[in-house]
């Protein structure tokens, strides 16, 4: 049987790969593996670069939304990395918890179009 890849299924997947693959650098680098100079620094740089490029030019079967939370956690790590005005990632997580609420709260704030699959389920299980 063939397996077929969507355009959202391949590109979760080149995700994933991405975030193991940094996970793994990441702590080879916390275990004195590997020394990465300034890059375990600023590497959250890569996040608000990504985030601004996405708002900048979002996909066309995404929003501006994905792009303000890349550079919304980017600069949360970022700063927590810098440990600018002593925050780190220690003393910074409730600044994380307070994006995710707004996050859930804008999405589901937001109109919903007849073509989006949320509008497809809500109107299926109105007819139930």
């Amino acid at each position: 049987m063939e397996h077929r890849w969507s355009h959202s299924s391949a590109k979760r997947m080149f995700w994933g790969v991405i975030l193991l693959l940094l996970g793994v650098f990441f702590l080879l680098q916390n275990f004195h593996f590997i020394h990465t100079g300034s890059i375990g620094v600023h590497w959250p740089l890569f996040l608000i670069l990504a985030g601004g490029a996405k708002l900048l030019w979002p996909d066309p079967d995404s929003s501006r939304g994905s792009g303000l939370w890349l550079l919304f956690i980017g600069v949360w790590c970022y700063v927590s990395t810098l440990q600018i005005a002593g925050l780190t990632f220690g003393t910074s997580w409730p600044i994380l918890l307070i994006g995710v609420g707004v996050k859930a709260i804008w999405k589901q704030s937001r109109p919903v179009s007849s073509e989006d699959p949320r509008y497809q389920r809500n109107k299926h299980y109105e007819h139930e």
